[in-house]
């Protein structure tokens, strides 16, 4: 999961990661900032689906589509941008949560992007097994992410220059990183 501020890298450095990967991929780009800065590399293998121009209906009728496509095919990397859109505290989208709780059995990896993880399901925060954390410093997104990442370690990130982020890998210790140059098409 990537966390932090509005333009803190997000995005960036997740699409980075994306760009050097002949992994099979499918990314929900809900803003279309990833259509943006990468293009596949394996256009048979992966995908970035833009929902960005779409209403509201038609924008879940293709994220559920989608869900069931990524569950269908299997053996790849998940990726929703902002899912905070698709979820609250005390609801997460049926075909989603599909995905992130059954997923793994089909060897689907799930990643997803939000600027305030005090909005994101549980379900999904409590599945994540690393977090990638920007610079994030509001008392009640520092609050929540305390309960799964050790304090001083989201803490840490308030220091962070743009693009440099926290990895964190549950149970382990964080390192910093250097920041991710911004990516450009």
């Amino acid at each position: 999961m990537f966390v932090g501020i509005r333009q803190g890298g997000k995005t960036n450095t997740c699409a980075y990661f994306l760009s050097r990967s002949s992994l099979p991929y499918t990314v929900w780009d809900e803003i279309g900032a990833f259509s943006k800065i990468i293009r596949p590399m394996y256009p048979q293998t992966q995908r970035i689906i833009n929902p960005s121009m779409l209403d509201t209906d038609a924008k879940l009728a293709l994220l559920h589509q989608t869900c069931k496509r990524v569950m269908a095919e299997g053996k790849q990397l998940f990726v929703i941008d902002e899912v905070h859109q698709y979820c609250t505290k005390c609801k997460l989208d049926k075909e989603l949560e599909r995905v992130i709780t059954l997923g793994g059995n089909k060897h689907i990896g799930v990643t997803c992007t939000s600027q305030s993880v005090r909005q994101v399901h549980n379900t999904i925060i409590g599945n994540t097994m690393h977090f990638f954390i920007m610079k994030t410093f509001l008392k009640p997104d520092v609050d929540w992410l305390s309960a799964f990442v050790p304090k001083e370690y989201v803490l840490l990130s308030q220091s962070l220059p743009p693009y440099a982020f926290i990895y964190y890998k549950l149970g382990g210790k964080p390192l910093i990183c250097a920041p991710v140059k911004k990516m450009q098409l």
